[in-house]
């Protein structure tokens, strides 16, 4: 299936992909409408993961899971966008569309990360109340919630 539309030149082609390719890019979180049944927002729930965190009943240590991903993963995923880039120039697809697939690749990827998390070791007060020591898991809800999308500008 070929993108490129007819009576458009190769040249306009190309750079149409190139403006694409400066517009456009992947975003990977947690959208801000997505919440646990109590309200709390799944986004920064993640964010006392990620960074840690003074609560009401002490330190929330740090449990990283997006930053170890971005280092583990970003060349992986620029090598990716240059083959979308690649394929939305031999008219294979757009360059949005690449970027969502890599997206979804990259938002799975988050993911996995956060099942991989086991330290630090929950504190006992936590795995009674849980009724079980992995961290990041309860819920599953931030697992679910690790979403992309493509943006412009």
């Amino acid at each position: 299936m070929k993108v490129v539309r007819k009576g458009v030149s190769r040249v306009d082609h190309v750079r149409r992909v190139m403006r694409d390719v400066q517009d456009t890019h992947a975003e990977i979180g947690f959208q801000s409408t997505s919440h646990y049944p109590d309200g709390t927002p799944i986004a920064y729930v993640a964010a006392v993961h990620e960074f840690g965190a003074l609560d009401r009943s002490g330190h929330v240590p740090p449990r990283p899971f997006f930053r170890p991903t971005i280092d583990e993963r970003s060349k992986e995923w620029a090598d990716d966008v240059g083959r979308g880039v690649a394929a939305a120039v031999r008219g294979q697809l757009t360059y949005e569309q690449a970027l969502g697939q890599i997206g979804l690749k990259a938002a799975g990827q988050v993911g996995r990360k956060i099942t991989q998390i086991h330290t630090p070791a929950l504190a006992e007060a936590t795995v009674k109340a849980k009724g079980f020591e992995k961290p990041l898991v309860d819920t599953g809800l931030m697992l679910q919630a690790v979403t992309s999308k493509v943006a412009k500008g």
